[in-house]
Protein backbone atom coordinates (compact mmCIF):
# COMPACT_ATOMS: atom_id res chain seq x y z
CA UNK A 1 0.00 0.00 0.00
CA UNK A 2 3.06 2.35 1.05
CA UNK A 3 4.33 1.76 -2.32
CA UNK A 4 1.31 2.95 -4.76
CA UNK A 5 1.07 5.70 -2.32
CA UNK A 6 4.76 6.58 -2.80
CA UNK A 7 4.13 6.14 -6.73
CA UNK A 8 1.11 8.16 -6.83
CA UNK A 9 3.13 10.64 -5.07
CA UNK A 10 5.98 11.01 -7.43
CA UNK A 11 3.58 10.80 -10.30
CA UNK A 12 1.65 13.97 -9.06
CA UNK A 13 4.77 15.86 -8.45
CA UNK A 14 6.65 15.05 -11.77
CA UNK A 15 3.58 14.88 -14.13
CA UNK A 16 0.72 15.78 -12.24
CA UNK A 17 1.46 19.30 -10.33
CA UNK A 18 2.83 20.76 -13.56
CA UNK A 19 -0.48 20.79 -15.07
CA UNK A 20 -2.34 21.81 -12.15
CA UNK A 21 -0.21 24.44 -12.12
CA UNK A 22 -0.48 25.97 -15.63
CA UNK A 23 -4.12 25.46 -15.44
CA UNK A 24 -4.49 27.23 -12.52
CA UNK A 25 -2.19 29.95 -13.11
CA UNK A 26 -2.81 30.74 -17.01
CA UNK A 27 -6.30 31.93 -17.17
CA UNK A 28 -4.62 35.06 -14.28
CA UNK A 29 -2.06 35.44 -16.85
CA UNK A 30 -4.13 36.32 -19.52
CA UNK A 31 -6.69 38.21 -17.40
CA UNK A 32 -3.11 40.03 -16.42
CA UNK A 33 -1.41 40.39 -20.09
CA UNK A 34 -3.29 40.92 -23.38
CA UNK A 35 -0.45 39.79 -25.11
CA UNK A 36 -0.30 36.11 -23.05
CA UNK A 37 -4.07 35.68 -23.73
CA UNK A 38 -3.99 36.39 -27.37
CA UNK A 39 -0.65 34.58 -27.94
CA UNK A 40 -2.65 31.43 -26.19
CA UNK A 41 -6.10 31.74 -28.24
CA UNK A 42 -4.14 32.46 -31.25
CA UNK A 43 -2.13 28.73 -30.34
CA UNK A 44 -4.91 27.18 -29.80
CA UNK A 45 -6.86 27.92 -32.10
CA UNK A 46 -4.19 26.79 -34.49
CA UNK A 47 -3.72 23.32 -33.05
CA UNK A 48 -7.61 23.11 -33.44
CA UNK A 49 -7.53 23.55 -37.00
CA UNK A 50 -4.72 21.44 -37.44
CA UNK A 51 -6.57 18.10 -35.89
CA UNK A 52 -9.60 19.06 -36.91
CA UNK A 53 -8.44 18.91 -40.62
CA UNK A 54 -5.83 16.10 -40.67
CA UNK A 55 -4.92 12.90 -39.33
CA UNK A 56 -1.84 11.67 -37.30
CA UNK A 57 -1.11 9.18 -40.21
CA UNK A 58 -1.31 11.91 -43.39
CA UNK A 59 1.11 11.76 -45.27
CA UNK A 60 2.84 15.74 -45.79
CA UNK A 61 1.80 16.61 -48.68
CA UNK A 62 -1.73 14.90 -48.29
CA UNK A 63 -1.22 17.11 -44.86
CA UNK A 64 -0.96 20.04 -46.91
CA UNK A 65 -3.21 19.67 -49.80
CA UNK A 66 -6.19 19.19 -46.77
CA UNK A 67 -4.64 22.91 -45.00
CA UNK A 68 -4.66 24.00 -48.32
CA UNK A 69 -8.55 23.23 -49.22
CA UNK A 70 -9.54 24.36 -45.83
CA UNK A 71 -8.23 28.16 -46.37
CA UNK A 72 -9.44 27.66 -49.70
CA UNK A 73 -13.21 27.41 -48.23
CA UNK A 74 -13.08 29.16 -45.51
CA UNK A 75 -11.78 32.35 -46.24
CA UNK A 76 -13.99 34.81 -48.59
CA UNK A 77 -12.49 37.97 -50.20
CA UNK A 78 -14.95 39.92 -50.75
CA UNK A 79 -14.42 43.10 -53.64
CA UNK A 80 -13.26 46.74 -51.64
CA UNK A 81 -12.93 44.79 -48.09
CA UNK A 82 -9.57 46.46 -45.98
CA UNK A 83 -6.74 44.31 -45.97
CA UNK A 84 -5.49 43.89 -42.03
CA UNK A 85 -2.11 42.53 -42.28
CA UNK A 86 -1.99 41.63 -38.46
CA UNK A 87 -1.65 37.46 -38.56
CA UNK A 88 -3.00 34.44 -39.23
CA UNK A 89 -5.48 34.33 -36.67
CA UNK A 90 -7.11 37.68 -37.47
CA UNK A 91 -7.75 36.36 -40.97
CA UNK A 92 -9.31 33.95 -39.52
CA UNK A 93 -11.57 35.96 -37.13
CA UNK A 94 -12.49 37.73 -39.79
CA UNK A 95 -12.46 34.78 -42.94
CA UNK A 96 -11.23 37.33 -44.97
CA UNK A 97 -8.03 37.35 -46.77
CA UNK A 98 -6.08 37.58 -50.23
CA UNK A 99 -3.44 35.57 -52.15
CA UNK A 100 -1.04 36.75 -50.08
CA UNK A 101 -2.82 36.19 -46.54
CA UNK A 102 -3.98 32.55 -47.38
CA UNK A 103 -0.06 31.77 -48.69
CA UNK A 104 1.24 33.12 -45.25
CA UNK A 105 -1.46 30.92 -43.69
CA UNK A 106 -0.27 27.60 -45.28
CA UNK A 107 3.18 28.84 -44.78
CA UNK A 108 2.34 28.95 -41.09
CA UNK A 109 0.48 25.39 -40.58
CA UNK A 110 3.46 23.93 -42.53
CA UNK A 111 5.60 25.01 -39.64
CA UNK A 112 2.99 24.19 -37.27
CA UNK A 113 3.99 20.67 -38.92
CA UNK A 114 7.85 20.42 -39.32
CA UNK A 115 7.68 20.98 -42.89
CA UNK A 116 9.69 23.54 -44.28
CA UNK A 117 7.68 26.31 -46.69
CA UNK A 118 7.92 29.09 -47.93
CA UNK A 119 6.01 32.17 -50.07
CA UNK A 120 6.52 33.07 -53.86
CA UNK A 121 5.68 36.34 -54.65
CA UNK A 122 5.33 36.01 -59.10
CA UNK A 123 5.91 38.34 -61.43
CA UNK A 124 3.96 39.23 -64.62
CA UNK A 125 6.12 39.71 -67.94
CA UNK A 126 6.75 43.61 -67.40
CA UNK A 127 8.27 42.41 -63.34
CA UNK A 128 5.03 43.52 -61.48
CA UNK A 129 3.99 40.83 -58.75
CA UNK A 130 0.33 39.60 -59.62
CA UNK A 131 0.37 37.10 -57.13
CA UNK A 132 1.22 35.33 -54.11
CA UNK A 133 1.90 31.28 -53.59
CA UNK A 134 3.49 28.93 -51.25
CA UNK A 135 5.97 25.91 -52.04
CA UNK A 136 6.59 23.01 -49.16
CA UNK A 137 9.54 20.96 -49.50
CA UNK A 138 7.96 17.71 -49.78
CA UNK A 139 10.32 14.49 -49.99
CA UNK A 140 13.41 17.26 -51.05
CA UNK A 141 11.26 18.93 -53.80
CA UNK A 142 9.71 21.79 -53.93
CA UNK A 143 5.55 21.40 -54.48
CA UNK A 144 2.69 24.16 -55.55
CA UNK A 145 0.09 24.84 -53.46
CA UNK A 146 -2.26 28.20 -54.16
CA UNK A 147 -4.92 28.51 -51.58
CA UNK A 148 -6.92 31.55 -52.81
CA UNK A 149 -8.02 29.10 -55.86
CA UNK A 150 -7.38 25.70 -54.20
CA UNK A 151 -4.80 24.64 -56.92
CA UNK A 152 -1.79 22.79 -56.20
CA UNK A 153 1.09 21.55 -57.83
CA UNK A 154 1.49 17.42 -59.22
CA UNK A 155 2.78 15.98 -61.95
CA UNK A 156 1.39 12.29 -63.08
CA UNK A 157 -1.02 12.76 -60.26
CA UNK A 158 2.12 11.66 -57.83
CA UNK A 159 4.92 13.67 -57.86
CA UNK A 160 5.26 17.20 -56.48
CA UNK A 161 5.37 20.31 -58.95
CA UNK A 162 7.18 23.48 -58.21
CA UNK A 163 6.27 26.65 -59.61
CA UNK A 164 8.93 26.36 -62.04
CA UNK A 165 7.67 22.93 -63.04
CA UNK A 166 3.96 24.55 -63.80
CA UNK A 167 5.32 27.52 -65.73
CA UNK A 168 7.67 24.86 -68.15
CA UNK A 169 4.49 22.61 -67.94
CA UNK A 170 1.05 24.93 -68.10
CA UNK A 171 -0.64 21.91 -68.82
CA UNK A 172 -0.26 21.11 -64.94
CA UNK A 173 -2.42 24.25 -64.29
CA UNK A 174 -5.17 23.81 -66.88
CA UNK A 175 -5.74 19.88 -66.18
CA UNK A 176 -5.56 20.61 -62.53
CA UNK A 177 -9.41 19.51 -60.85
CA UNK A 178 -10.30 23.15 -59.78
CA UNK A 179 -10.05 23.88 -63.50
CA UNK A 180 -11.45 21.44 -65.11
CA UNK A 181 -14.18 21.88 -62.74
CA UNK A 182 -14.26 25.56 -63.64
CA UNK A 183 -14.58 24.45 -67.36
CA UNK A 184 -17.45 22.09 -66.94
CA UNK A 185 -19.65 24.83 -64.67
CA UNK A 186 -18.79 28.28 -66.83
CA UNK A 187 -16.85 27.90 -69.64
CA UNK A 188 -16.81 31.56 -70.27
CA UNK A 189 -14.85 32.25 -66.60
CA UNK A 190 -12.35 29.80 -67.52
CA UNK A 191 -11.36 31.38 -70.72
CA UNK A 192 -11.11 34.47 -68.56
CA UNK A 193 -9.13 32.63 -65.56
CA UNK A 194 -7.09 30.32 -68.02
CA UNK A 195 -5.75 33.63 -70.49
CA UNK A 196 -5.13 35.47 -66.94
CA UNK A 197 -2.60 33.19 -65.38
CA UNK A 198 -1.44 31.79 -68.74
CA UNK A 199 -0.39 35.38 -69.67
CA UNK A 200 0.99 36.80 -65.74
CA UNK A 201 1.36 34.22 -63.66
CA UNK A 202 2.38 30.55 -65.19
CA UNK A 203 4.04 31.09 -68.44
CA UNK A 204 6.88 29.85 -70.26
CA UNK A 205 10.25 32.45 -70.31
CA UNK A 206 8.71 33.68 -67.03
CA UNK A 207 10.67 36.18 -64.60
CA UNK A 208 11.95 35.19 -61.69
CA UNK A 209 9.70 35.20 -58.70
CA UNK A 210 10.78 36.59 -55.16
CA UNK A 211 11.14 33.78 -52.73
CA UNK A 212 10.47 34.38 -48.91
CA UNK A 213 11.70 31.82 -46.13
CA UNK A 214 8.78 31.52 -43.47
CA UNK A 215 9.19 28.91 -40.22
CA UNK A 216 10.77 26.03 -40.52
CA UNK A 217 10.50 23.07 -37.71
CA UNK A 218 8.13 23.97 -35.78
CA UNK A 219 6.20 21.84 -32.59
CA UNK A 220 4.50 19.17 -34.85
CA UNK A 221 1.04 19.44 -33.23
CA UNK A 222 0.27 15.74 -34.31
CA UNK A 223 3.12 14.54 -31.97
Amino acid sequence: MDGKLMKFKRMFIYRLMPLTAVAIILPFATLVNKDIAYYAYKEATYGLIIKGVIKKDESPDKQLILINEFLYRNFSSPYRADVIDKDIFNDLMRGIAWCDQRAWALVIFAGKLGIEARLVFTKNPEGVSTHTVSEAKIGGRWMLFDPQFGFFGRKNSRYPASYDDICRHPELFLLNEKMLMLKKISPERYAITRNLFSSNIYYKDYLAPVFWTGPVNSRNLLR
